[in-house]
């Protein structure tokens, strides 16, 4: 079904069924009381050590224009690792401590540097919304106002590139989030 619904988002299949579980986690947590943190917890560990061993380089191996295909592939599981750390933290499923304090940080700039090494590649751009939304959550964590403008200004480009406002609304949410001054998954998408 991924294959005819979504070819055009280019994350790698493993990657993108993590975000479903993910979103699946979460609905749960919302619908039911905690009564086996426990497993939740496992669950939410699971899914970031998948996030974590995936290998972008064996993805993007055998295909043509395989250092882009690796870039994309880079791109996509950083955002999703980070999007699992924050939004499962919110939910209190993941601890937040320092060694997940680092693994944030190393996928941001890693995320941070490969969205830049994206930004001449036009089709590139199409996929990078995502991407880029997690990352602008990421940068509540920490206020450096050069990422905010970066993440801004592409999201600019975006929505003129792409011909559509859902970038342009991604930005005010992001800034709204920003003046709050305020981290958290939770904190950035405080209502549907």
């Amino acid at each position: 079904m991924y294959s005819l619904i979504l070819p055009y988002t280019l994350c790698p299949l493993t990657l993108f069924i993590e975000i479903i579980r993910i979103n699946r986690l979460r609905q749960k947590l919302s619908l039911t009381p905690i009564v086996d943190s426990h497993q939740y917890s496992q669950d939410a560990q699971s899914i970031l050590s998948r996030i974590e061993t995936f290998v972008p380089r064996e993805w993007a191996r055998s295909r043509e224009q395989e250092d882009d295909w690796q870039l994309i592939a880079s791109i996509w599981q950083s955002a999703i690792a980070l999007y699992c750390i924050m939004s499962l933290q919110a939910v209190d499923v993941l601890p937040s401590n320092t060694e997940m304090d680092r693994m944030r940080m190393r996928h941001r700039d890693r995320l941070l540097e490969d969205l830049k090494a994206a930004t001449p590649l036009k089709q590139l751009k199409k996929i990078s919304t995502f991407p880029m939304c997690v990352l602008g959550v990421e940068a509540g964590y920490h206020v450096q106002q050069s990422t905010q403008i970066w993440i801004e200004r592409h999201l600019e480009d975006h929505a003129r590139l792409l011909g559509s406002n859902s970038p342009l609304k991604a930005r005010e949410v992001l800034r709204r989030y920003w003046r709050r001054k305020k981290p958290g998954w939770n904190e950035c998408f405080d209502e549907p």
